[in-house]
């Protein structure tokens, strides 16, 4: 102790000697650059507590534990702090929090600390943990450096799985059905914890109320409801462990889809009524001013997708295949003038989103056949050729092999068509079977649930004789 006393005594006088002026500092406040100044000590050391989790910590969690090294009389210990950085973390940044001297700090915040650097997924995740601490006397204080610790701490997350089913009036309760997945986009789900489903009117039907909870994927086939995704009492919130009533929504007149959402990681649900139709028309000059081109609008939430020709000449979309639903000119407005593209004429992808007045166009300029029942294999297509007549691409005298095809656009996947042929979808659709032969082969591409193709084989021509 008197060896300790005596390192405490000189280092404090030669800071109050350096600090004698007639402006007073707040000492006991951390200071952003004091680390400089830091005073060690052998015997003054912080060690290491045993690891936390946030999921259950109390208003306070303890980050370490210091020696009870004696200091000498008339000083004291207050105002620790811990300087805060993820362990193996590139360009982590440095946060500091304020402690007890028995190393307690609040728990929210060490929450914000680790789920900043790490995210939320609920597995140990470890800091480094620099600890100082002030002694003070006649209102100066030293700066202590404790040195550094672990803190190894768990983030507070609610238990996410990787798919949930809806269990309620619609399938009579039956929380061992998988009618009504509830998924997100396949990513980690404490990176994309947003899961959702829409559910039609006809899925609805004869119902006035909809009444649900959700079934982890876990608990299907078990008839176990213990982890069941319910209602909190705060409107547009969930709780878990199946500890809230039956959420819930309101069937709405008019209503052609409800766009369900969740997001497990905040515990908070909407449910959006949308009365879009499945499909937009394009009617132009292009097409002789016919409503015969398709756009699918996938979510019934206003954005519609299609494949088309278009040119300089003018076009409108329309909610009927005639004009007797609403049209949309210049502007994606009912009130605008035909629309006049820029672009060249050709082929395109055209996407339009009626909720926020937008329009986007994508040139095709090839669409070729692809599979292992062609030449080029799943390597290369074999390109066909646009019919302006005809509104299709063809190809003729292909010689196609048993197999299976598809077709894609720009010589590229990002556009692909598949499923069945009268039936083609850009939707990952199914490969083509086909049987070996001479084929003309026509593909009105179109949208989905629209689309199209004929395989018409060739006849072998006859030999002179």
């Amino acid at each position: 102790m008197k060896k300790l006393s005596l390192y405490i005594t000189l280092a404090l006088a030669g800071l109050f000697m350096g600090a004698c002026s007639d402006d007073y500092t707040d000492w006991t406040s951390p200071q952003s650059n004091a680390q400089e100044d830091a005073i060690t000590f052998p015997d003054f050391k912080a060690t290491a507590v045993k690891a936390f989790d946030l999921n259950n910590p109390g208003a306070q969690v303890k980050t370490f534990a210091l020696n009870e090294a004696a200091l000498p009389e008339g000083y004291k210990l207050a105002n620790a702090r811990i300087e805060l950085t993820a362990d193996g973390v590139a360009n982590a940044k440095t946060t500091t929090v304020s402690t007890t001297l028995a190393g307690l700090a609040d728990s929210a915040t060490i929450q914000k600390v680790v789920s900043e650097a790490f995210g939320l997924r609920p597995i140990p995740r470890t800091l480094n943990a620099h600890v100082f601490v002030n002694a003070i006397k006649n209102g100066q204080a030293a700066y202590i450096d404790a040195g550094t610790v672990k803190v190894v701490a768990t983030p507070k997350a609610p238990k996410i799985e990787t798919e949930y089913y809806l269990t309620g009036n619609i399938n009579s309760w039956n929380n061992n059905d998988k009618t009504y997945a509830v998924k997100n986009s396949g990513a980690d789900v404490y990176t994309d914890p947003v899961f959702n489903i829409t559910l039609t009117a006809a899925q609805v039907a004869g119902q006035s109320k909809v009444e649900f909870k959700l079934t982890p994927i876990s608990k299907i086939g078990t008839e176990d409801w213990s982890e069941c995704i319910a209602a909190a009492k705060e409107d547009g919130k969930l709780v878990g462990n199946n500890a809230g009533g039956n959420i819930s929504f309101d069937v709405v007149p008019g209503a052609k889809v409800y766009k369900l959402s969740f997001n497990l990681l905040d515990q908070t649900w909407t449910c959006t009524p949308l009365s879009f139709d499945d499909y937009l028309y394009m009617a132009g000059d292009a097409n002789g001013w016919k409503h015969i081109d398709y756009l699918y609008g996938k979510e019934h939430d206003g954005k519609y997708t299609g494949y088309m020709y278009l040119n300089k000449n003018g076009f409108k979309f329309c909610t009927q295949p005639n004009w007797s639903g609403d049209n949309y000119g210049e502007g994606i407005s009912t009130s605008g003038g035909n629309i006049m593209m820029t672009e060249a004429a050709g082929y395109y992808k055209v996407d339009v989103d009626l909720a926020n007045s937008t329009m986007s166009l994508t040139a095709i300029t090839r669409i070729g056949v692809i599979g292992d029942a062609t030449v080029g294999g799943w390597g290369s297509d074999q390109a066909m050729t646009y019919n302006e007549a005809d509104r299709a691409w063809e190809i003729s005298n292909i010689t196609l092999t048993n197999g299976a095809i598809k077709f894609r656009a720009n010589n590229d996947w990002k556009i692909s068509w598949g499923g069945t042929v009268n039936s083609l979808t850009t939707d990952n659709g199914d490969n083509i079977a086909v049987t070996a032969g001479t084929y003309n082969i026509k593909l009105y591409a179109w949208a989905d649930g629209k689309g199209k193709c004929e395989l018409t084989p060739v006849a072998p021509a006859k030999q002179n004789k």
